[in-house]
């Protein structure tokens, strides 16, 4: 499939820091993403994720790194 990343709803990030990557998937969710401090939020990432799911995307990028995400109703917490 030739089509652009996003026009399946995929987010692609190549080295992003947590908190561009925060604020990129803000645009698709109506929770709010806060990331708690500097250490999570200059935490670099790569892939590709699927935009309309914050938590399960966070979830996969962060896999390995030492900065959890935790769920709670209306947030998702980056720490």
């Amino acid at each position: 499939d030739t089509a652009p990343a996003w026009t399946r709803g995929l987010l692609s990030v190549d080295d992003m820091s947590v908190h561009e990557l925060a604020r990129q998937l803000g645009q698709y969710t109506k929770r709010l993403i806060w990331v708690v401090n500097e250490r999570a939020g200059s935490t670099r990432v790569s892939g590709v994720v699927r935009a309309a799911q914050p938590a399960a995307a966070l979830s996969l990028l962060l896999a390995g790194s030492d900065v959890s995400i935790r769920e709670l109703p209306g947030v998702i917490v980056i720490y």
